[in-house]
């Protein structure tokens, strides 16, 4: 009697020891999923889309040229037309979501259905097309599940086939990929737009339309640099005019570059200014 006493006061122990392991491991992994969430890098696509026109330099230029070349004319998409597509090109940080999106911004009210759609360079294709129905049509996210992508590009395709509409396909890096989202993008000799963007000249020639992005101008490079670190007066000390221009031509004309200089020195001072020159024109 001792001795099952004794087992069976060990056997309670080791379920409460258990019991206690099982909880310490839930709690491990929510602090693990927390630090996760904390920790995970926003996609500079993002920001893109949601950069304030205000802060934008030396876009209307190029924004009205994608219009011109996506057939506006007197204000308005001429109709009964077919398909048009502009495929925007230029190596990373050169603009183009910014770009598409304000295209996107100023040509959307004319289309009554519209989206605009990250690919990225490894995309899931059935999540893209879900978000495009859901997009296009109202419904929520959840109500487009379907068993297969031809089912997607069923449903995409039959909803488009008399409507008038509007899509942006961002930052394409494979042209299977867009090959899959063109079968559903139904051509009903309607005034129908799709802008892409892709950093490869080849996707952009084989999409059509290919419009090539080119750097900032020296003067318009200042006015974004400048204006970013002192508000619209651009009022630069002149002992860090010299060093700054120095530093613009290291940039290149990449907005993407000229942002983010900009971006460290408004959190540093004039030494960390000097600093960050110094750096790039060592190589460094």
């Amino acid at each position: 009697m001792k001795a099952r006493r004794r087992i069976g006061k060990e056997i309670q122990d080791l379920k409460k020891q258990i019991i206690q392991v099982g909880d310490r491991n839930a709690r491990y992994k929510g602090r693990q999923t927390f630090s996760s969430t904390k920790s995970e890098i926003v996609d500079p696509r993002i920001l893109a889309r949601f950069e304030h026109a205000s802060k934008l330099v030396g876009i209307d230029e190029t924004k009205a040229e994608i219009i011109k070349l996506l057939g506006k004319e007197n204000g308005q998409v001429p109709r009964q037309q077919q398909l048009k597509i502009v495929s925007i090109v230029g190596f990373g940080g050169m603009g183009k979501t910014t770009l598409a999106n304000q295209v996107y911004q100023d040509l959307k009210g004319e289309f009554q259905h519209r989206a605009f759609i990250s690919v990225s360079q490894n995309p899931e294709l059935m999540k893209i097309l879900r978000t495009i129905l859901s997009e296009i049509t109202g419904i929520s996210y959840p109500g487009t599940e379907a068993g297969c992508i031809e089912q997607l590009i069923d449903k995409i395709k039959d909803f488009l086939a008399d409507k008038r509409y509007l899509i942006v396909i961002d930052d394409i890096w494979d042209i299977k990929h867009w090959e899959v989202i063109l079968c559903a993008l139904a051509d009903n000799h309607y005034e129908n737009r799709v802008i892409t963007t892709t950093r490869d000249r080849d996707v952009a020639r084989k999409v059509g339309g290919a419009y090539e992005l080119k750097p900032l101008p020296d003067e318009t490079s200042k006015i974004l640099f400048f204006g970013r670190i002192f508000g619209v007066n651009n009022d630069c000390p002149d002992d860090l005019v010299e060093v700054s221009e120095t530093l613009l031509k290291k940039c290149g004309g990449v907005p993407l570059a000229i942002i983010t200089i900009a971006d460290y020195i408004i959190q540093g001072d004039r030494l960390i200014w000097r600093w960050i020159c110094e750096g790039f024109l060592n190589g460094v």
